[in-house]
């Protein structure tokens, strides 16, 4: 039988401003993902990049900082909010070792763009890609080990969901690295923000399924 926990309802205001604050954060990002797939297409359809609406190095700059402004507050929120507890001590270092990874590749390729973006580009999008590529492995294989405090059907979502984007992760990454490496730069841009948009809905799902579970229900016999 599923009650409400009324001991959880004290706690309901200050764990949902910061999960309120997450979603404004993912949808920002979402905005700024689907504004870069349109520059991206104005772009690829322009004979001389001179003559684009947004130049090449304010397109990329805008694309790594939206990207390190998510990374950074969204690694913050998965690893220290209340509302996304790890399940064990090895859990939570595993997050926070991720999320620094996570951390450090976007500075590096945010910071290669803005002063080098020349010499740079393509080192900052391999790194970038690299990095998607081993936290998406590392979240299939959080999958395993990772114990849930989720129902039945909820942990089956949340499994699903988590193989589902780790796979598209790993797909994508590897699609991108491709592509750029072989100068098709457009599509790898197309194919990364569509994976990325897949991945930031998912994750903000998966944290709402989680919260939901923790703060408004208990199971009793």
């Amino acid at each position: 039988v599923v009650v409400v926990d009324h001991t959880m309802v004290p706690q309901t205001q200050r764990i949902e401003k910061p999960l309120l604050l997450f979603y404004l954060l993912s949808a920002t990002y979402v905005g700024c993902l689907v504004t870069l797939m349109i520059f991206n297409a104005q772009m690829a359809d322009e004979a001389n990049l001179g003559n684009a609406t947004v130049s090449e190095i304010a397109f990329h700059q805008f694309e790594f900082s939206a990207a390190f402004c998510y990374t950074f507050v969204g690694a913050g929120y998965y690893v220290f909010s209340k509302d996304t507890q790890a399940s064990s001590q090895s859990e939570y270092w595993a997050r926070l070792i991720a999320s620094l990874l996570d951390i450090m590749c976007v500075t590096i390729g945010l910071a290669l763009i803005c002063f080098a973006h020349e010499q740079f580009e393509l080192l900052a999008h391999l790194v970038e890609y690299s990095s998607l590529l081993i936290l998406s492995f590392m979240d299939i294989g959080a999958l395993y080990f990772q114990k849930t405090n989720i129902g039945a059907t909820g942990d089956r979502v949340v499994r699903i969901l988590g193989l589902f984007l780790g796979v598209a992760g790993v797909l994508g990454s590897l699609i991108c690295m491709i592509l750029i490496c072989r100068g098709h730069e457009a599509v790898a841009h197309c194919i990364e923000f569509s994976v990325e948009i897949i991945i930031v809905i998912g994750t903000a799902i998966t944290v709402s399924l989680a919260w939901r579970e923790v703060v408004e229900f208990s199971v009793t016999p």
